[in-house]
């Protein structure tokens, strides 16, 4: 058995299970090894993609950092104000104006839910690529063609027959369909 050969349902039993006897070889170290060959060039054809990852993070990161920094200049703004810490809320983009400056606040309090909903956006994708929501839950291969058969356009898509080199194609065009929507609005 090999990555062109495993049917998909095989793959994410063996995955879930760690069961690598189910690919049938002599020895368990045949086993292990065909496993361990499949599961590497899985990683690499799935997008497993390290540098997207690092880039979420670091945006959320960045984001994060924004939210407590512009909510602890409110806090003391509020209290004084204060030349230095003006020019530095300036610097993150916002303005306040010195007839209604306490108002400007306020705004700018209200505009951190933006922020917030941009983080927790950006933590929900980090989720996704991680798959840190199905590292207990056993993973759905049936939901999960039917949703991108839909998503593609594809209709039905049989889950017991299908390989898992035509899974990750669908994985990809399902991507490229999802990219494509988001483009059109």
């Amino acid at each position: 058995m090999t990555y062109n050969t495993i049917k998909a349902r095989l793959f994410f039993e063996i995955y879930y299970t760690n069961n690598v006897s189910l690919l049938g070889c002599k020895t368990q170290k045949e086993n292990e090894e065909k496993w361990t060959e499949i599961l590497e060039i899985y990683s690499k054809k799935v997008n497993k993609d390290f540098d997207k990852i690092l880039k979420i993070t670091s945006k959320i990161r960045e984001l994060e950092l924004k939210y407590a920094r512009v909510e602890y200049l409110i806090l003391l703004l509020k209290n004084k104000k204060d030349t230095e810490l003006i020019n530095i809320i300036h610097n993150y983009g916002y303005t306040l104006r010195d007839d209604c400056f306490y108002e400007d606040l306020d705004k700018i309090q209200q505009n951190l839910n933006s922020i917030k909903i941009r983080i927790d956006k950006f933590s929900a994708d980090l989720e996704r690529y991680t798959n840190t929501q199905n590292e207990n839950k056993e993973f759905d291969l049936s939901q999960s063609v039917l949703f991108m058969g839909k998503i593609t356009e594809m209709g039905y898509i049989p889950t017991d027959k299908i390989l898992l080199t035509e899974y990750v194609s669908l994985i990809k065009l399902t991507e490229k369909t999802i990219e494509n929507i988001e483009k059109m609005k």
